[in-house]
């Protein structure tokens, strides 16, 4: 065997080396040798795996193999492998195997679309004669996204002073409503006594039908923003920005405008994160201005190209119509034994002495005819035992349930209950590895050089992150508790995510209190909700830095911080460079400090 080693290559590479093979750190001109498709945009394998770039030869479905022939290995210690003559391997996979297309990680694909002759990233690991495979990534764009065709406004009429321009487009879209619905075009109809014009189509339809996301793009979620209400927000992948406006404020039932973000938006949905067309996002309501109305969406269309807001009667006319919102989810080909059904959702409560599971429903499939979106906000109940499995996608790991956490988008399998029982859990994954986007700006640990202005806009949990805010604190207070013969105090992700969320609401509301007056919460009766004791304190601060919290909270808190009925905290922390609102801070903090 002959090779060029430049770098450590482990055991377990070398044994599948061809006779010809070249070893280079990754980045190294080298790379110019693989012609495998979009190689640079591909995440770089996790510990303890190694990525090969293949071209499948044959798809085993009844033995659940894949054999492929490898162009390109990228070892466990970054090592890539350079084959001169690709090399034959033979790969396991199961049915919650992520497979998806390197553009659409929201639509996985069955094994069964996989065949001879495509070329595929596989993430995995050494298991005898073959390789587990734990993740594939299809590296070209997936074939049913739909088309995101560019349409530029014709620029024949001027915008106006209220940023309307009168041009005719017509902007590829799902309708905005998935369901009944009516609408007539009243773009341009006096409103206000006839001091604004109405900029916008109203989209009848009943209270909580689902509102589905028009085209792919950025969501962005806002609550309480006056005349409009509660929004949801589309940055278009093509060139347009839609907005939706009045989304639900009420709790189901009544017009009580005390609905949470539970019945406004769909299930784990949060700013920052990639939408497709026909996803659910949230639910029709009547808040803001359509207060005394029927509820609706008022739908407009904005061009990022010119910044001028269009007439979207001609789009909506010429839009796809859906009965139900399309289902994302993963796993197409995991099997429901008879008598059992599939549960897709976001864990919203979890009773740990019960082990009870409160799931807000995605969708479901009770009856072996596929996955159903749910068409109203739905609350599914799940009972573990001792007997139930728990994992991670793309991961061979096994999970606990004490390590299950409240946010997680989970597929489960459950034994079917006469109604008012909870299903039987059997079997449950959570979707981490794929978790969407986390939108937040570079941090460092205060002991590096950096300024202390440097913080975070943090739109989605990321415990690594929210574990090292609570660390510095920690180690502050621990070392006085054990002193004191006190069991240390930990970190609790569940209180930290809701202490982040808060943050960032009262970055969206412009407030900065412990009672969110947009929806009557406080912040300690959020953590409640999420599952926190009834005793739980909430603290929010402006101060500069994590350090500086340290020292408020053991000089304002300390009998509480160091009280034998003191667990966990949960500290969050969202900064801005440049407050423009009403109420102006750079940092926003908020800490939960749990007693029982």
């Amino acid at each position: 065997m002959s090779f060029s080693r430049k770098f450590p290559v482990s055991a377990f590479a070398l044994c599948m080396l061809p006779i010809l093979a070249t070893a280079c750190p990754s980045g190294s001109p080298l790379e110019s040798y693989s012609s495998f498709p979009n190689s640079a945009q591909l995440p770089q394998p996790g510990p303890g795996q190694s990525k090969f770039l293949t071209q499948i030869t044959e798809v085993d479905i009844s033995r659940k193999l894949i054999r492929a022939n490898t162009d390109t290995l990228v070892s466990p210690d970054g090592t890539e492998l350079f084959y001169g003559t690709p090399a034959a391997h033979t790969f396991s996979i199961d049915a919650i195997t992520p497979v998806y297309y390197i553009n659409n990680q929201n639509r996985w694909i069955s094994i069964r679309e996989l065949k001879p002759g495509t070329p595929i990233a596989i993430y995995g690991k050494p298991n005898g004669n073959s390789i587990i495979a734990e993740q594939i990534i299809i590296p070209t764009p997936d074939p049913k996204t739909l088309p995101q065709t560019p349409v530029i406004p014709a620029g024949l009429n001027p915008i106006e002073h209220d940023k309307v321009c009168m041009d005719r487009v017509v902007v590829p879209m799902i309708f905005p409503i998935a369901g009944r619905n009516n609408w007539s075009d009243t773009f341009l109809a006096s409103r206000g006594g006839g001091t604004r014009r109405h900029l916008g189509q109203d989209l009848m339809a009943s209270k909580l039908t689902p509102a589905v996301a028009t085209f792919s793009g950025t969501v962005f979620l806002f609550t309480g923003r006056g005349n409009a209400g509660n929004i949801i927000t589309i940055e278009g992948d093509n060139g347009w920005t839609a907005q939706y406006y009045h989304m639900n404020n009420d709790s189901p039932g009544t017009d009580d405008g005390k609905g949470t973000a539970d019945f406004c938006f769909a299930p784990g949905i949060r700013n920052g994160e990639r939408v497709f067309p026909g996803q659910l996002i949230g639910w029709i309501g009547d808040s803001g201005n359509a207060e005394g109305t029927a509820p609706h969406i008022h739908f407009e269309i904005w061009s990022q190209a010119t910044g001028a807001v269009y007439n979207a009667a001609p789009s909506l006319s010429a839009a796809k119509k859906l009965s139900s919102p399309v289902v994302f989810a993963p796993a197409p080909d995991l099997t429901i034994p008879k008598g059992y059904g599939r549960y897709e959702g976001v864990i919203k409560n979890i009773d740990r002495d019960r082990q009870v599971l409160i799931l807000d429903l995605i969708a479901s499939d009770t009856n072996g005819k596929g996955l159903q979106s749910v068409t109203r906000p739905t609350r599914e109940y799940l009972v573990a035992d001792a007997k139930s499995r728990f994992s991670i996608f793309g991961l061979t790991e096994p999970l606990s349930f004490q390590n299950i956490l409240i946010g997680d988008r989970i597929t489960t399998i459950a034994r079917l209950t006469p109604p008012g029982k909870g299903q039987e859990l059997t079997e449950l994954f959570a979707l981490r590895n794929l978790a969407r986007p986390v939108v937040q700006t570079a941090w460092q640990p205060e002991t590096q050089t950096q300024s202390e202005n440097n913080g975070t806009i943090l739109l989605g949990p990321n415990d690594e992150f929210l574990a090292s805010l609570a660390k510095v604190v920690l180690d502050e207070v621990n070392p006085i508790r054990a002193e004191k013969n006190l069991a240390p105090l930990t970190f609790d992700p569940m209180l930290a995510r809701t202490a982040q969320a808060w943050t960032v609401s009262m970055v969206d509301g412009d407030f900065f209190d412990l009672t969110d007056g947009r929806i009557n919460q406080s912040l300690t009766e959020l953590a409640q909700r999420n599952g926190a004791p009834e005793s739980t304190i909430g603290v929010i601060s402006s101060a500069p830095s994590i350090k500086t919290i340290a020292n408020l909270l053991l000089k304002d808190y300390r009998d509480d911080l160091l009280s034998p009925s003191t667990k966990s905290i949960g500290i969050g922390h969202t900064y801005l460079d440049e407050d423009t609102g009403k109420v102006t801070h750079q940092h926003y903090w908020a800490i939960l400090i749990a007693r029982n």
